[in-house]
């Protein structure tokens, strides 16, 4: 912390090297098709698009593993997506927290 604040929340800022931040690190670019993911008991990944004018990300459950996500219709609309593009997928935690 360097004594910032942020001029449109008076919140603090922080700063950081990105090759210090697990999610950058992990993420992954993997290709999104169309369907209805299998079911499963899959952790939280947290899937964001490529395009830096209209950034979208989403909290879904999915094998951060793949190298295929499946999304549903809805969930390729609210990231500005269509089957074939290239997402970036990391697991959201990658290890067990508590509150």
């Amino acid at each position: 912390y360097r004594h910032y604040i942020d001029i449109f929340d008076g919140g603090p800022t922080l700063e950081c090297d990105i090759d210090r931040v697990r999610a950058i690190r992990k993420s992954r670019l993997v290709e999104v098709a169309e369907g209805q993911p299998a079911p499963g008991d899959y952790p939280a990944c947290l899937v964001a698009n490529e395009n830096y004018h209209h950034f979208r990300a989403a909290l879904v459950r999915a094998d951060p593993q793949t190298s295929r996500l499946v999304l549903t219709a809805a969930q390729l609309d609210a990231l500005k997506c269509r089957a074939g593009d290239h997402v970036r997928l990391v697991r959201l935690c990658a290890e067990e927290k508590t509150v």
